[in-house]
C-alpha cells in the first residue's frame, strides 16, 4: 500500500508522500493541466483527457460553411465569460478576429502592439480599438481600425458577425469582437501602422487547438484564463480569452478541448494551529 500518490511529470513518474498532508487535501479531486488525478486513499487512478482530434487536419471546408458560419456567431452570442462586470463601462471598442489562410492553413492573425502605446503596449492583441463618434456602430469600428493598423481594406474582409462583450481588466472599457474571413494573406503585402503596430504573425487553427500549446494563469481574485503558446509571441489576457470562446464555437464539437479549471490551494495548518494533547 502507497502511503503517498504519483504523479506523472515530463514522462517520470515522481512520488510524493502524504504524511504531511491532511485528509481532505489528498482525497480532493484536482485538475493539473490536461490530466486528471483522483486521489482516493491510497490509490491513484489518472485520466488522460488530451484531445482526441490533436493531429488531425482541420476540416476547412465545413468551418467555411455558411451553415457553420451562422451556427458559430450563434453559439458565440450566447458565451458569457466570467470577465465581465455588472457595471456599464465608459467606453466600448471593438476588434477585428481575422480568420485568413496562411499556406493553405487556416489561421487567426494577431498584432505585436507598439511599445511606443500609452496602453497595452508591447501586448498580442487583434486588430481594433475605441469606437469613434464617426463610426456608425462597432463593426464600423473594428473594420476602421483594421485598415488603419494593417491597411487591409473593408472590401477584403467578409463579417460574419459579432459574439459578445468582453470587460477590460480596469472595468472601464467593454471590447466587442467580430469575425471576419480574409482569405489567403501575403503578410509582406500588409501595410503596418508603426505608431500602433509593432509586428503582425499568424497562427494556424490547429496549432492554438494543440493542448501542448493551451496554458493557463490564475490570479488572486479566482479567475482563470487561457494563454497560448506556440506561437511567435505568447497570446494572454483579453485577446487569449477571446480566441478561447472563438475557438470553441468555430470548430466542430470536441476538436477543441482545452478546459479552464481553477486550482484550490492547498492549505496545510501550521504547527501553531494544531490541538497539543495534554
Amino acid at each position: 500500500m502507497y502511503t503517498g500518490f504519483f504523479i506523472l511529470c515530463k514522462g517520470k513518474m515522481i512520488y510524493f508522500s502524504i504524511s504531511i498532508l491532511p485528509t481532505h487535501v489528498w482525497k480532493q479531486v484536482m485538475y493539473i493541466g490536461h490530466m486528471r488525478y483522483w486521489f482516493i486513499g491510497s490509490r491513484l487512478r489518472v485520466n488522460n483527457v488530451r484531445n482526441i482530434n490533436q493531429g488531425r487536419t482541420i476540416p476547412k471546408e465545413f468551418i467555411l460553411s455558411k451553415e457553420n458560419r451562422e451556427n458559430c456567431i450563434t453559439k458565440l452570442k450566447t458565451m458569457k465569460p466570467a470577465w465581465l462586470y455588472g457595471m456599464e463601462p465608459l467606453k466600448k471598442a471593438a476588434v477585428l478576429v481575422p480568420l485568413c489562410e496562411v499556406n493553405n492553413e487556416l489561421s487567426f492573425l494577431y498584432t505585436l502592439r507598439s511599445s511606443d502605446l500609452k496602453s497595452y503596449r508591447g501586448q498580442v492583441s487583434f486588430p481594433g480599438g475605441v469606437k469613434d463618434k464617426t463610426d456608425e456602430n462597432l463593426e464600423e469600428t473594428a473594420l476602421r481600425e483594421t485598415f488603419e493598423e494593417l491597411g487591409i481594406q473593408r472590401t477584403q474582409i467578409d463579417v460574419w458577425g459579432n459574439g459578445f462583450f468582453v470587460g477590460t481588466r480596469q472595468k472601464d472599457m467593454a471590447v466587442m469582437p467580430f469575425i471576419g474571413y480574409l482569405g489567403e494573406v501575403s503578410m509582406k503585402r500588409l501595410i503596418l501602422n508603426r505608431k500602433e503596430v509593432e509586428s503582425v504573425f499568424t497562427m494556424p487553427l490547429k496549432q492554438l487547438i494543440n493542448l501542448d500549446n493551451c496554458k493557463s494563469t490564475q490570479f488572486r481574485n479566482g479567475h482563470v484564463l487561457p494563454v497560448f503558446v506556440g506561437g511567435e509571441h505568447r497570446i494572454w489576457g483579453m485577446t487569449a480569452i477571446i480566441t478561447h470562446f472563438v475557438l470553441d464555437a468555430l470548430l466542430p464539437a470536441g476538436t477543441y478541448a482545452h478546459k479552464l479549471y481553477y486550482i484550490a490551494p492547498l492549505k496545510i495548518p501550521s504547527p501553531e494551529t494544531k490541538k497539543t494533547k495534554i
